[in-house]
C-alpha cells in the first residue's frame, strides 16, 4: 500500500500535502492479525473494489477510505463515523470511549513489532515508518522500550568472568591538575 500524501484540515479547509518528512513509502501489514483476522485478504478485496469504483467514477481519487460523499474525510467525521465503530468492533475501546489504543498508537505497535517480533533492522523500520533518519527510530523504540536490557542480558547470557582491576595509568609528570595535586587513585 502506497503512502504518498496526507490530508490536513486547517480552519475548515482541507489541504493535500506530501507525507510526514516528505517521505513517500510503501506500508506493510501482516497477512493475519494477532487475533486471526484475514487482513491481507480484506485489503486485497478493498483494493479490487477501489479499482472498480475508480473505473466507474464513484471514487476518482482511488482512495482506500473515501468519505461518504466521495473525496477526503475531515478528521472529526472520520473519527466519529469510522474509527469509533472500528475501535469498538476490535475491542480497542469501550462504549464510553475509554481504551488504550488510538489511531496513532498503532504506528507504535507496528514499529515495536517490526523491531522485536519480526527482527527487522532499525534502518528498515525507519524507512517503513517514514522517520527522517534511523536515529529517531532507535531513540524512540529501542532506547525506551521496557525490558530491552533484560532481553539483551538473556540473549547474551553466559558465565560472567570477573576481570581484575586495571591500574590507573598517568603520563610521566602527572600528579597535578588545574585544581591542585591529585589524590592517589583520583581520576582527572
Amino acid at each position: 500500500m502506497a503512502v504518498d500524501r496526507k490530508v490536513i484540515e486547517v480552519r475548515g479547509q482541507l489541504y493535500v500535502e506530501a507525507p510526514k518528512n516528505r517521505k513517500w513509502r510503501q506500508a506493510v501489514y501482516p497477512s493475519l492479525t494477532p487475533q486471526g483476522w484475514p487482513l491481507a485478504e480484506m485489503v486485497a478485496a478493498r483494493i479490487a473494489a477501489v479499482s472498480a469504483e475508480q473505473a466507474a467514477g464513484t471514487n476518482p481519487l482511488g482512495l482506500m477510505f473515501p468519505a461518504l460523499a466521495g473525496g477526503y474525510w475531515r478528521s472529526s467525521n472520520f473519527r466519529r463515523r469510522v474509527l469509533e465503530d472500528g475501535y469498538l468492533a476490535a475491542g480497542w475501546r469501550a462504549a464510553d470511549g475509554a481504551g488504550r489504543w488510538t489511531w496513532h498508537s498503532l504506528r507504535h505497535v507496528f514499529c515495536t513489532a517490526a523491531l522485536f517480533d519480526w527482527k527487522l533492522e532499525v534502518t528498515d523500520v525507519a524507512k517503513l515508518a517514514g522517520h527522517a533518519n534511523h536515529r529517531i527510530t532507535w531513540e524512540m523504540y529501542v532506547g525506551s522500550t521496557a525490558g530491552t536490557l533484560d532481553r539483551a542480558r538473556a540473549a547474551t547470557a553466559g558465565p560472567v568472568i570477573p576481570l581484575p582491576p586495571l591500574p590507573l595509568l598517568r603520563p610521566a609528570g602527572a600528579g597535578q591538575s588545574a585544581r591542585g595535586p591529585l589524590a592517589a587513585g583520583a581520576l582527572r
